[in-house]
């Protein structure tokens, strides 16, 4: 007698077990990076979010927006991600790697596969949108204003 486990993962199960880590890892930091470079962003887009709440936009509205974009961007990115992954099980299919059980019923996509990448693009999206956008639009707007329309050089109706 044989576990069920022990005949579907085979010795591999440790392997695997890596693998999952550092596939999780590896999400967790492009996480962190595209939330880096939505915070550099918004910074850069101060002066726009606060003219938008000056002219009556609300925070949550504002928020909502940025997180938006933050999604679009994770759907992109899931969709390239989708894109290299058909061509890497292809790869694999092709090469016929024999150290991996169950080969030959690899398929590439199913239900549940296309359902937890969904939820994960959708969580990351939104976790990796909202605290940039929770911080930029979290700014004193009097102060944004009026420190941004200041310029180096003065005015010619006042030499």
């Amino acid at each position: 007698m044989q576990p069920l486990l022990a005949s579907i993962v085979g010795e591999l199960t440790s392997t695997l077990l890596i693998v999952l880590g550092a596939t999780a890892l590896l999400l967790l930091l492009a996480c962190l990076n595209v939330t880096d470079l939505l915070l550099a962003r918004g910074v850069a887009r101060m002066r726009e979010i606060a003219v938008r709440r000056a002219l009556g936009g609300s925070r949550a509205r504002i928020v909502r927006q940025l997180i938006t974009e933050a999604a679009v961007l994770a759907a992109l990115g899931a969709t390239v991600g989708v894109l290299l992954a058909a061509g890497a099980v292809r790869a694999m299919l092709a090469l016929g790697v024999s150290n991996l059980p169950r080969l030959d019923h690899v398929v590439f996509v199913d239900a549940r596969v296309a359902v937890f990448g969904v939820a994960v693009v959708f969580i990351s999206g939104i976790a990796t949108g909202l605290i940039p956008a929770w911080r930029v639009t979290g700014s004193d707007l009097r102060a944004l204003l009026t420190e941004s329309g200041r310029t180096a050089t003065p005015h010619p109706c006042h030499v």
